[in-house]
């Protein structure tokens, strides 16, 4: 693998890839469990509050649309991750 961010960059990305997977995480578990405070962050309309089954079916894809982007941040912050082993590593290179 090679340097592709400098030290700030990647160190940047892995801190904000931490903070992305909690929050990510802890965004789902709200959902999944169906906090009353997210109702008005769900994508549905007004007919959609009508069937209790049908706004159950919206919490728990917002549930799971939360993991992914969780998942999706645990790749980022590896990469984030390697790059800065990378850099560190190109620091104690004498040339």
């Amino acid at each position: 693998m090679f340097v592709i961010c400098g030290p700030k960059l990647s160190i940047c990305g892995f801190i904000i890839s931490i903070w992305g997977i909690i929050m990510m995480g802890l965004l789902g578990v709200f959902f999944l469990i169906k906090s009353p405070l997210l109702l008005e962050d769900i994508p549905a309309t007004k007919e959609d509050f009508e069937e209790r089954a049908k706004v159950d079916a919206i919490f728990q894809q917002s549930a799971y649309n939360c993991w992914v982007v969780a998942g999706v941040y645990v790749f980022v912050g590896l990469f984030s991750y390697f790059q800065m082993r990378m850099n560190s590593r190109q620091q104690y290179v004498v040339t």
